[in-house]
């Protein structure tokens, strides 16, 4: 109990402590590391039917691994959002953990050997994720598993409270710059390749993941090179 106090007292700290130059979401994301025991932290958000995009990142591995999720489309993090569920995976190389074959190799040699994912949700209406990892395999026990839980709520709050403090209509500029990555740049570059291609919607966007899984790049700068024609994935290039 004095545990799980300490952890809710340090993150009412971090929310009081929340401004422009460094966000709560930020702050929490940093603090996983010594809230939780783990290597690093991200949160990502769900913005319509897209893949939860990347909000803030703790450091470069986790960042790494958010974008292999983004790119292929799956993962511990699509997965929580998706089900609504925590996904746990303790050691990402073990012989059975064979969900998300696109995406565990590269995640491993990214660095992660385990990985935590949590929903945010409230109710039934899931809008986003923490995501955590660590560089050694072992699962999350106890008292650290109830203060994930504990960090996740409060990743939550956060999120909610940074749209709540917009007028009523008015997206936070956050989820506004989410809205304009996936929505107009790599949207806009879904529509060129289905004109290259002569593809659908869904296929054009699975070419475009496809490549920036095997270029290891993520989504957005291949949509950006896209929409200014420096790539075709037609196998054309100017």
């Amino acid at each position: 109990m004095n545990r799980q106090r300490n952890v809710w007292d340090r993150l009412t700290e971090i929310l009081q402590a929340a401004d422009e130059a460094r966000p709560a979401l930020e702050r929490i994301c940093q603090a996983c590391p010594d809230l939780v025991r783990v290597s690093g932290a991200a949160i990502s958000v769900r913005g319509g039917d897209a893949v939860p995009s990347t909000a803030y990142a703790s450091d470069a591995t986790v960042q790494r691994i958010e974008d292999l999720q983004l790119m292929t489309g799956s993962g511990p993090c699509v997965t929580a959002v998706d089900e609504g569920q925590p996904v746990l995976v303790p050691d990402l190389a073990a012989r059975g953990e064979t969900r998300w074959p696109g995406f565990s190799t590269d995640a491993l040699a990214a660095g992660a050997k385990a990985l935590f994912a949590f929903p945010l949700q409230v109710g039934s209406v899931r809008v986003g994720a923490l995501d955590m990892y660590r560089q050694d395999a072992g699962p999350l026990e106890g008292q650290e598993l109830a203060d994930a839980f504990v960090v996740a709520d409060a990743a939550t709050v956060a999120l909610l409270d940074k749209q709540a403090a917009r007028p009523a209509g008015e997206l936070d500029h956050y989820w506004w710059d989410l809205d304009s990555f996936y929505r107009v740049e790599v949207h806009q570059a879904t529509g060129m390749v289905m004109a290259q291609l002569g593809t659908d919607a869904a296929g054009a966007l699975t070419r475009l993941r496809a490549y920036a899984f095997a270029e290891e790049r993520p989504i957005s700068e291949v949509a950006r090179d896209v929409v200014a024609r420096r790539i075709r994935l037609d196998g054309d290039t100017n």
